[in-house]
């Protein structure tokens, strides 16, 4: 029966391009609940997505290729502040979080469909930006060194040979700015991913929040019962009680209870707080 519901919504999606629950589940004679626990289930299996942003109390879902109309769909049901803000954001294709007012950066977060945010590294040298999603990530790259003023080593002109002088010893060569500017997270990554197939959980979506210190997933325990978990994986130097409060609050969004997963353990008095504020709903694990 459930192949055959998930078959239904395949064709119906086929046919008439990104939908809301509502009208799914009419097409497969189930209620909202169970539409949404069917499609949750399908997510990322044959080609089947769903937007970030809702569309009256949920998201749209669709199927590769259809991208640019669920986004037409998820663009017309934004408010006038919303819709200025991504106008102006489109135009300037890429922006420094610094150089964000604080109304802008509240809307981005809503508009994540549309504007991808990264953070940019090198050296010393860090910056959170923000791009249009299909921005190629070298004009993130120009932008990030036009800002922080790097400036590119050039090639000496070829002068007439010179006297031969003892060769100095090789220092390590630098890394370009193109070598070091993603930094390389696959450190915490594999932590977090190693930490969950200790625990049997099984990764269903992943999303990168800050490259190498942040990751939102949504995760399946098996035993002792199925059950969907949303992650919060944060490598942190503390994790305060604001920390505990925002994790809890996206589960909330999500409906789910939260697992946070931090290289650090909680204080005594953080963890009284976490047991007696959210109880069951929020478990820390240290990684």
């Amino acid at each position: 029966m459930e192949g055959d519901n998930q078959r239904r919504i395949i064709q119906f999606l086929s046919a008439s391009g990104p939908s809301h629950p509502i009208q799914i589940g009419k097409v497969i004679e189930k209620d909202s609940f169970m539409t949404s626990a069917i499609l949750s289930d399908m997510l990322g299996k044959s080609g089947v997505k769903k937007t970030r942003k809702n569309v009256g109390n949920s998201p749209i879902y669709y199927l590769d290729g259809q991208e640019e109309k669920a986004l037409a769909i998820v663009e017309n049901s934004l408010n006038l502040i919303e819709k200025k803000v991504l106008k102006s954001f489109i135009e300037r294709k890429i922006v420094a979080n610094d150089d964000l007012s604080v109304q802008e950066r509240f809307v981005l977060k809503e508009l994540q469909d549309f504007v991808v945010q990264l953070h940019v590294k090198s050296g010393n040298r860090e910056m959170t930006v923000w791009k249009v999603v299909g921005v190629g990530n070298d004009l993130v790259e120009e932008f990030f060194n036009k800002r922080i003023g790097v400036v590119e080593k050039r090639e000496p002109a070829a002068t007439a040979p010179a006297e031969e002088k003892p060769a100095e010893p090789q220092r390590p060569a630098e890394p370009t700015a193109r070598e070091s500017v993603f930094t390389d997270a696959g450190g915490f990554e594999s932590a977090v991913r190693r930490r969950l197939e200790e625990m049997g959980a099984e990764v269903l979506e992943k999303e990168a929040v800050r490259k190498g210190s942040e990751m939102n997933m949504v995760v399946r325990f098996q035993r002792p019962f199925e059950q969907r978990c949303f992650v919060k994986a944060r490598k942190k130097k503390s994790l305060t009680t604001s920390d505990l409060s925002m994790a809890y609050a996206e589960g909330v969004e999500r409906k789910m209870p939260v697992l946070l997963l931090s290289h650090v353990a909680l204080s005594k008095k953080n963890a009284d707080y976490a047991r007696k504020k959210f109880g069951e709903m929020l478990r820390v694990v240290k990684l």
